[in-house]
């Protein structure tokens, strides 16, 4: 039955999603698509509740601005790396839309704050400027997205990951149309197909096996690739946002 090495034991557990520290209390939430920071403040003399609530706040900038600049956004490129080019100014303008998620008061006069930063919002300028136009007269398909099992192998997730034949033809590069590049993020990460999260790829995906990865770059199965050219590659699955990565925790 298609689909059908998607069922394991592990999807009778709570999937937890992918999470992947990117520097000192600063991670990337690849599933929820979100960059993550949990700071803490201690009272130091007399300082009140409010002046150590905003020595948090700066922490968190600090962080997010630190954090962010490590994280991959494709194959060959940091944000840190996209910063020296002409996107630098609107992505450093993002990079202060943070929120304030969770804010905990102690009796001890210490403040935590969790915040984050979603990475649509972020990566939207990069993301807007690599899209594609959309096949005209694309082939109609019976899917709905692409789900890829990459579990057993080394993954290192990015924002738009590629997939590869088994010689390193760029079947799928990443791109998003340019209809779908304002709202839609390139790609989801789950750790268990079962995860609430794996229905950005719809109801009834295509599923693909990969077989191995460098970076974030996945190569398929010899019998996927002909299942993708034959079923996906002349259809808007490709750039509409519905990719599923399944990787390890």
């Amino acid at each position: 039955m298609i689909g059908a090495w998607l069922v394991s034991v592990a999807a009778l557990a709570s999937p937890q999603g992918v999470r992947v520290e990117v520097s000192d209390d600063v991670v990337v939430d690849w599933t929820r698509l979100v960059v993550t920071v949990d700071t803490v403040r201690r009272q130091r003399g007399t300082e009140g509740t409010r002046a150590v609530e905003e020595l948090a706040r700066r922490a968190v900038d600090a962080g997010i601005r630190l954090g962010a600049e490590r994280i991959r956004v494709n194959h060959a490129l940091t944000v840190e790396e996209v910063l020296e080019g002409p996107l630098a100014e609107p992505i450093l303008g993002r990079m202060g839309g943070w929120r304030v998620t969770e804010t905990q008061y102690f009796s001890s006069g210490k403040v935590a704050v969790h915040a984050e930063l979603p990475l649509q919002d972020l990566l939207k300028p990069w993301t807007v400027a690599q899209s594609v136009e959309a096949p005209e007269g694309p082939a109609e398909s019976q899917w709905t997205g692409l789900m890829v099992d990459a579990r057993g192998i080394d993954v290192a997730p990015a924002w738009a990951p590629r997939l590869l034949d088994v010689v390193g033809t760029v079947l799928y590069g990443g791109a998003l149309w340019e209809d779908a590049a304002v709202n839609r993020s390139p790609v989801v990460y789950v750790d268990d197909p079962a995860h609430p999260a794996a229905t950005a790829a719809g109801d009834r995906p295509l599923f693909l096996r990969a077989r191995s990865a460098e970076g974030c770059d996945l190569t398929l199965a010899p019998e996927d690739v002909a299942r993708f050219s034959s079923e996906a590659k002349e259809t808007r699955l490709t750039g509409n946002g519905g990719l599923v990565i399944v990787i390890d925790p």
